[in-house]
């Protein structure tokens, strides 16, 4: 295998692959995404961020934003929370990012993304890969992104919420059951509409002065996730068994730079396929 660097295709849509130009584009990328990007399982548990106003997604405009590989296995009622923050379980002053599971569990639109904030919600088809899903709202707009590509908007008038509740990351907040299945690479909480026209997902985030919070996979030990914007929102891990092939627990190990990770098969300096030692 081989050190992968930030991907530099345009993805493009996967519902447009009939167009070659773009099947070779998005096909390309989306290869080097999946073997660029690790993240941590939190097996059920969730990061706990303690409550402040700036992750209740005020102000002039926002963007939630994730890399996530949505799993398999549905919780009991469908709904995989990848993060969000709230006060209490009935009312509306709350904002939250997940996937709908399949159908029959009762979700209102089966394998979706979706986001919701008060009565608002945006949604997507999901599929089990990594994939870059982005909310952005301003000039009252609520937008869904995936992989760069508008999939869903919805008017809103405004975003104030008062909710004092904490920010969770892998699981509901108050729900334990409504869990994300599968690895969360990382999390990024902007004051800013970072997104309005089609754009080329980084797989690797730095922080600057809209940054509000970034949570990444290896910013994780055994019971911290660390805010790396500098502004404090460390996620104290709760109920989380982290997952012995997470690569949190080697920093710097990479894909193809030669250093035999616990979570890699085998490591040989380079980004070949098939010379025995390949990416897949």
């Amino acid at each position: 295998t081989g050190q992968v660097p930030a991907v530099d295709q345009v993805l493009g849509d996967p519902e447009a692959d009939d167009d070659p130009s773009r099947q070779v584009a998005h096909g390309v990328g989306m290869d080097r995404v999946q073997h660029a990007l690790a993240g941590c399982d939190l097996q059920g548990g969730q990061g706990v961020v303690p409550h402040h106003t700036a992750l209740n997604l005020g102000g002039a405009a926002f963007t939630v934003e994730a890399w996530v590989r949505p799993g398999g296995s549905p919780t009991a009622e469908g709904v995989q929370v990848i993060a969000n923050k709230r006060t209490d379980a009935v009312s509306k002053d709350e904002w939250a990012l997940g996937v709908y599971g399949p159908a029959g569990l009762g979700v209102p639109t089966p394998n979706t993304f979706f986001f919701n904030l008060g009565e608002a919600e945006v949604q997507a088809p999901v599929t089990a890969i990594w994939t870059h899903v982005a909310v952005t709202w301003s000039a009252g707009q609520l937008t869904l992104w995936v992989n760069g590509v508008l999939k869903d908007e919805a008017p809103l008038a405004a975003t104030s919420l008062a909710n004092t509740g904490s920010l969770s990351i892998g699981r509901d907040v108050l729900l334990p059951r409504y869990y994300f299945d599968g690895p969360i690479a990382s999390l990024r909480i902007s004051k800013s509409a970072r997104y309005g026209a089609p754009f080329t997902p980084a797989t690797a985030w730095s922080t600057d002065a809209d940054t509000v919070g970034l949570w990444t996979y290896d910013s994780a030990s055994a019971d911290l996730m660390v805010d790396a914007s500098g502004n404090g929102h460390d996620a104290v891990l709760v109920d989380a068994a982290m997952d012995p092939a997470c690569p949190a627990e080697v920093p710097g190990a990479e894909c193809g730079d030669a250093q035999l990770a616990a979570w890699e098969p085998c490591d040989d300096g380079n980004l070949l396929e098939g010379d025995g030692c390949s990416t897949s």
